[in-house]
């Protein structure tokens, strides 16, 4: 990972240009649905995010050193819980977001194969080659192959 840059940008929105959608487009999370005050990379909400899942997750403790890697390269932020917060916010909002993007994919694809197991067309599950014929069990009197 590298930081190269921490900053403050402004971005112009409207009615057609919502934050979060300029952020997103930008690689970056905002840490509230609307009106966002900080945004994170994504690659770094990623890297969290599978911390959390082999570590107790301790956003204060990730914050905090944070804060302290950013400070020895001269970053200081305004207020010392703001980043703890905006932080909780944007890993809690950005987990909620794949959570629910997986059940809204395994539902459709859930919906997707009870269509076809209630096919009335059963040939679809029978196996074919690559060249699309239909393939045919062994009779049960043919012997194995030696290895």
């Amino acid at each position: 990972m590298s930081f190269p840059v921490l900053e403050e940008i402004m971005i112009t929105v409207c009615d057609c240009s919502l934050a979060p959608i300029i952020l997103l487009r930008a690689g970056l999370f905002p840490c509230t649905p609307q009106l966002p005050t900080l945004a994170v990379d994504v690659e770094l909400l990623e890297f969290v995010t599978e911390l959390f899942l082999n570590l107790p997750p301790n956003n204060r403790a990730l914050c905090e050193t944070l804060e302290v890697f950013l400070a020895a390269r001269r970053y200081k932020l305004a207020t010392r819980d703001s980043l703890r917060v905006r932080f909780r916010n944007a890993v809690q909002w950005y987990s909620t977001l794949l959570h629910n993007t997986k059940l809204q994919v395994d539902g459709r694809l859930h919906k997707a194969l009870a269509r076809l197991r209630h096919s009335r067309d059963d040939s679809i599950w029978q196996p074919r080659t690559a060249a699309g014929l239909r393939l045919r069990p062994p009779p049960p009197s043919s012997r194995p192959l030696p290895l």
